[in-house]
């Protein structure tokens, strides 16, 4: 007699519980990056790995992950919200990428900018490709959103980057400005713009680029990684940016 064999599926208790590590990881995660007390090796050999732990407890769902991220990538926790989008822009089925592109495509304000911070640290690849065209296609708002996740990955921004710029918002105006690879024609108009219109979002983001003096080296070398404080990157765009030269925005404006 032989015996039959089915496929085990995962205990889905455990993924949920999984998901909600997760966003615990993710909030502590940040708040390490940030912290005074904390140093880089310390975050990732704590912090970081149980934070990738948890997410790889929830990718263990396979085709199901886009039901067991559902709720939380809709809800209002905005670490939930994160960590499911970490989840589903890489690593897991194809079909989990168009659920976050269609998430991504009603998502604004907060949520929106929740969904963005787990996406700019994922392992991106080409399927990828219909969360680029649900933000591409989107708003300012969405636009500028692409511009920050493309500024992570120090990819040079195309046409979201007018589309933000012209936009007459001050949020992805700023955003968009802070990308790498702004052209100097749209830098000087943002800040002719800033002084016309004495926006206090924009005005304080070109205050921020005349402090930013003291944070760089002679050599060009970042030497602070506190822009997370004006929503300009997040703390992993931070820590990214520790590693980096100035931005071309920084040197368009010195």
């Amino acid at each position: 007699m032989n015996a039959v064999r089915t496929a085990a599926e995962p205990y889905w208790d455990l993924v949920q519980q999984s998901l909600e590590e997760a966003a615990f990881f993710w909030k502590r995660w940040e708040a390490d990056l940030e912290s005074l007390t904390r140093n880089l090796d310390e975050v990732g050999s704590w912090t970081e790995e149980r934070l990738h732990g948890a997410l790889d407890g929830v990718r263990v769902a396979g085709e199901r992950v886009v039901e067991a991220t559902e709720a939380a990538l809709r809800g209002k926790d905005p670490a939930a919200q994160t960590a499911a989008a970490q989840v589903l822009a890489a690593g897991t089925p194809e079909r989990a990428r168009g659920a976050l592109a269609g998430a991504v495509r009603e998502a604004r304000g907060a949520p929106l900018q929740a969904l963005v911070r787990g996406i700019e640290t994922a392992s991106l690849d080409g399927t990828f490709a219909p969360v680029t065209a649900a933000l591409a296609g989107g708003g300012p708002e969405h636009s500028a959103a692409l511009c920050r996740i493309k500024a992570f990955r120090r990819v040079a921004p195309g046409r979201e980057a007018s589309d933000a710029l012209e936009s007459n918002l001050p949020q992805p105006q700023a955003q968009a400005w802070a990308t790498d690879g702004i052209s100097a024609s749209h830098a000087a108009a943002i800040r002719a713009r800033a002084l016309l219109i004495l926006h206090p979002f924009i005005i304080d983001c070109l205050l921020l680029a005349l402090l930013m003096a003291a944070c760089w080296d002679r050599a060009g070398n970042w030497q602070c990684g506190k822009l997370s404080r004006w929503g300009l990157i997040s703390p992993p765009g931070a820590t990214a940016a520790g590693r980096r030269q100035a931005p071309r925005w920084w040197r368009t404006w010195r």
